[in-house]
């Protein structure tokens, strides 16, 4: 059936969609602000609901802080109407790789999870072959690199059957809170050997002092936390070499404290903080949201890495959210081995990418189908000391 535009619509002339159906672009926020309540809507009426980073209260944070005219961030989110009722939506930024226009998620590096939204009653697949058929039309991207792609998102299929294998195939390890109707029955996932060990940790730490775990509530004492939790984090990869584009990008704590500040949202940006006696050890940022606690950000003092406070960290805080009816507990990507033992599950994550023109296909091909993979196996395999002279040769 032939396109009918409707006003301020994107005309879809070159390429087919019912009658009733069209798209248009956000670009800036203001035209971001209109798409609020459908948006909204469709966090929880998706195929799959969203994810906190693909919330609205998330994404306009980030937009406001990271996506302003003076930037160089160019916002591009295509929305889908079916009866004038938005059904779909793929959020995007566009940045430039090797002198060409990249077509990623918004709010990328800093969400964790990507994926587009789209209604129930709606073909997730036919919408991204609408958008994509869009984006060809308009010239305005020359390929699509869309990471941490869940194997549950409502993108996996499109992504599977028409997208190329950005060879990440990464695990999210996630435990599932409904398992325990208590404390007790938390308790009672434990070995003998995890129990005895978990125990030392709490006796070395309580030399310090007495342990005191809790969430904070004052603002202040937030924006300290955070604060804290970013540097800290920060030495400990600068101490092994390792580079890390969330914990790297700029307004990173300026973007978290004003999710803290948001009134009436769906997500809760939850800080908690483990001290022994006046010490001040470890702390966590997660996010509470529509029944899953997003693991987001954990970081202690340098000093007290011996002694692993994030052990006891993670063992209160995943108690916490027990007692605060939380349903999962998610520990996201990347996987790592200390991550077995704090979860029940693995949700398998991969990048996908899509060229939309010739250049396209010949940097993407290229970069991330071969090298780009190369390179990440090369990195995670050396050692401390080369990759510390590296990230100084690099300056980054």
């Amino acid at each position: 059936m032939k396109h009918v535009a409707k006003p301020g619509a994107m005309s879809g002339a070159a390429f087919a969609m019912p009658q009733q159906c069209y798209l248009t672009v956000a670009t800036s926020l203001k035209s971001l602000l209109r798409l609020e309540q459908g948006w909204k809507d469709l966090e929880t009426s998706s195929h799959v609901a969203a994810t906190v980073f693909q919330s609205f209260d998330w994404i306009k944070t980030w937009s406001e802080i990271y996506a302003k005219p003076e930037s160089q961030m160019r916002m591009m989110v295509v929305a889908g109407y079916s009866n004038n009722r938005l059904v779909f939506v793929l959020p995007m930024s566009i940045d430039k790789m090797l002198g060409l226009n990249r077509g990623t998620w918004l709010s990328q590096p800093i969400a964790q999870y990507g994926d587009i939204l789209c209604d129930k009653n709606e073909d997730p697949n036919q919408w991204m072959e609408f958008a994509v058929s869009f984006l060809k039309q308009t010239r305005a991207v020359d390929f699509l690199h869309l990471r941490h792609v869940r194997q549950t998102s409502n993108l996996f299929a499109f992504a599977q059957a028409h997208m190329k294998d950005g060879k990440l195939h990464e695990r999210a390890p996630y435990l599932d809170l409904t398992a325990f109707q208590s404390d007790a029955d938390y308790d009672a996932r434990y070995d003998s050997r995890q129990r005895k060990h978990r125990k030392k940790v709490r006796k070395a730490l309580e030399e310090i002092g007495p342990i005191t775990f809790a969430q904070l509530g004052d603002e202040g004492e937030i924006d300290q936390a955070i604060d804290f939790a970013i540097s800290e984090k920060r030495d400990w990869l600068k101490q092994r070499g390792r580079f890390n584009t969330t914990m790297a990008c700029p307004k990173h704590s300026q973007f978290l404290k004003a999710l803290a500040r948001l009134d009436n949202h769906r997500a809760t940006l939850l800080v908690t903080q483990l001290s022994a006696g006046e010490q001040r050890i470890s702390w966590e940022a997660s996010f509470a949201y529509r029944g899953t606690q997003y693991c987001y950000l954990t970081a202690h003092k340098s000093d007290f890495t011996n002694k692993s406070p994030g052990r006891l960290h993670f063992d209160l805080s995943q108690r916490h959210s027990l007692s605060n009816g939380i349903a999962a507990y998610d520990l996201m990507v990347p996987y790592d081995h200390y991550k077995e033992s704090w979860s029940s599950a693995m949700e398998p994550v991969n990048d996908y990418y899509l060229s939309l023109n010739t250049a396209g296909a010949i940097v993407s091909n290229t970069y991330l189908g071969a090298l780009r993979p190369l390179l990440r196996d090369i990195y995670s395999k050396l050692p401390v000391s080369i990759l510390r002279i590296l990230k100084t040769l690099l300056r980054v």
